[in-house]
């Protein structure tokens, strides 16, 4: 491996057999043997979500490959809704630059899907990600017949890859990203990460310790570049701005507050901070969990807390998804419909984002930020760690250790209107300063056409 830069420790040598560590096709047997012995607990799984989530029993044939035939252009690979997001103002773009192509997008979640299709509708393809077998990745490829292959971020998969290289389809993996936590786990099959990666035309960054990390494991792309993360190149719906403002003045509110993608034990924390930010006159906080299938079961635990809460789809929601009726009385809102984050983020004051006070990682913070909103977050960072520490250099993020020190932040900032529009303007600036990745991926996957 090449040698650590200065600031950065080494990574972890492979923890393998030599004898195996030079046969990276039979590491790719072992996790194609091991990924076909756990097919029944994969499907058992899907059921098992399904209960919650009924979209998990429909279109099954597809994560084996059996999607309908369809020749395509450009596909598109993104895990579920976060990561869909920032890949949508570059398929924006390159619909604009290329109407007559055809895009593919695959994710893994039927909430990925979903969110496809509210906001590309039949502009695009749309199918579950097939396994990372590889029977399904070459009927899929058949079948589609891509001319271009796009993966997001970490979606780094050996059998997939492969049948990309074998069918002779530029591949590229864009936005890339990776921690040091994820490149130590890496390291340990560093032979078939080298080996994947021989199928990869173009590696896009997010920015230089990714790289550092990628070309510390050996990956050689033809092309690696570093251009920017495309979440920085979020379009601000106006119109969205104006219905959330129009929303707010009809409800007379004097205060919002958001915590967004929460997780499982998130909610309980948050409960001693939330009952005492409600006992404000004419403020409501609104929760949306990560997965709205959770959305019921944190109303009820929020409710059994002593709070006066409610799901927002019990409050009569009309067409364009806006509260048809006054929320008096009401201190806090449950989200439970898919793609309902970013009006109450434009609607809010100020924005917790989850995934933070437990060991997730944390979430997108990008997104409350583009749009003008401080944003608090938990010490469990390490998935954005470099665009947390940056905001909050700028004034737009504040860390926090504990719900009770949110408690206090967020009273402290509330009660300094000045402080908290400075804030806001902190968190838009700095987002703006950070555009321009769309651009520079799209001009590099172009020349990847044939």
């Amino acid at each position: 491996m090449p040698e650590a830069r200065e600031d950065q420790p080494p990574l972890p040598r492979p923890r393998l057999p030599a004898w195996l560590a030079r046969r990276p096709h039979w590491l790719r047997g072992l996790w194609t043997g091991l990924l076909l012995l756990a097919q029944p607990l994969i499907f058992l799984r899907l059921l098992w979500k399904s209960l919650r989530l009924p979209a998990y029993r429909h279109r099954w044939a597809e994560r084996l490959g059996y999607i309908q035939p369809v020749h395509v252009d450009v596909w598109f690979h993104t895990v579920s809704v976060g990561e869909f997001n920032a890949a949508l103002p570059l398929i924006q773009a390159w619909l604009v630059r290329r109407p007559r192509d055809r895009i593919l997008v695959t994710t893994t979640t039927p909430t990925g899907l979903q969110r496809v299709a509210d906001t590309l509708g039949d502009r695009v393809v749309q199918a579950h990600f097939p396994q990372d077998l590889p029977g399904a990745q070459q009927r899929f490829l058949v079948r589609t017949r891509p001319r271009l292959a796009v993966f997001l971020e970490t979606e780094i998969w050996p059998n997939a890859w492969r049948a990309c290289g074998l069918a002779e389809v530029p591949l590229a993996l864009i936005n890339a990203r990776l921690s040091r936590k994820s490149a130590t786990g890496y390291a340990r099959l560093a032979p078939l990460l080298q080996d994947t990666f021989r199928h990869c035309a173009l590696l896009s960054c997010q920015n230089e310790e990714s790289l550092h990390y990628f070309q510390a494991l050996g990956v050689q792309p033809a092309h690696v570049q570093v251009a920017g993360n495309l979440k920085y190149d979020m379009e601000v719906d106006a119109a969205l701005m104006q219905q959330a403002l129009q929303w707010r003045r009809a409800q007379q509110l004097r205060q919002v507050l958001v915590f967004a993608s929460t997780h499982e034990g998130e909610e309980r924390a948050l409960l001693p901070c939330l009952r005492a930010l409600a006992e404000a006159p004419q403020r409501l906080l609104v929760v949306v969990p990560r997965h709205p299938e959770r959305a019921a079961g944190v109303c009820r635990q929020l409710q059994q807390g002593g709070l006066a809460c409610a799901l927002e789809s019990e409050r009569g929601l009309p067409p364009d998804g806006l509260p048809a009726e006054k929320l008096d009385g009401l201190r806090v809102l449950v989200v439970d419909r898919l793609g309902a984050l970013l009006f109450w983020l434009a609607a809010c004051d100020a924005c917790f984002m989850g995934g933070s006070l437990v060991p997730v990682g944390g979430h997108n913070v990008l997104e409350p930020a583009a749009l003008g909103k401080p944003v608090f977050i938990g010490p469990h960072v390490h998935n954005f760690r470099r665009i947390v520490e940056a905001l909050q250099a700028d004034g737009g993020l504040f860390t926090i250790n504990d719900p009770l020190e949110l408690f206090q932040a967020m009273e402290n900032l509330l009660d300094d209107p000045e402080g908290l529009q400075r804030s806001g303007m902190a968190a838009r600036n700095h987002v703006m300063a950070h555009r321009g990745a769309v651009k520079k991926t799209l001009e590099a996957l172009l020349q990847l056409l044939p």
